[in-house]
């Protein structure tokens, strides 16, 4: 039995699953593609990251996603940009989509625990 597979997601095997199917296995990604590097804990990621600048956010969302659909901001601009709509780390006041977000926060540490390794 050989495998070949090209750009698979990544992480859809247990770790053991991985081990086993290593020796006959071949896996291509091409140049930058994401998906054969995307996990189940980059999605995590990801998903806690776009929590947090949501949960940072000092104007209405509406005006983010028209500024982010804005082709006028340079790269220079994205430090003013970030202080101007976003609180710093640890500077964020208390609103209920902020207690609800910490209280996920602990469950998912607690559910954590519970979860099945996978690879990688």
């Amino acid at each position: 039995l050989k495998c070949i597979a090209f750009s698979p997601p990544g992480c859809t095997l247990s770790l053991e699953g991985a081990k086993e199917s290593e020796n006959f296995t071949t896996t291509y990604i091409l140049d930058d593609d994401f998906i054969g590097r995307f996990s189940i804990s980059s999605m995590n990621n990801l998903r806690d990251d776009v929590l947090d600048v949501f949960a940072r956010i000092k104007v209405p969302k509406r005006e983010v996603m028209t500024l982010a659909n804005s082709k006028d901001l340079g790269v220079d601009d994205v430090a003013t940009t970030i202080s101007k709509y976003l609180h710093k780390p640890g500077e964020v006041p208390r609103s209920k989509f902020y207690e609800e977000m910490e209280r996920y926060l602990a469950v998912k540490k607690e559910k954590q625990q519970e979860d099945i390794q996978l690879f990688p």
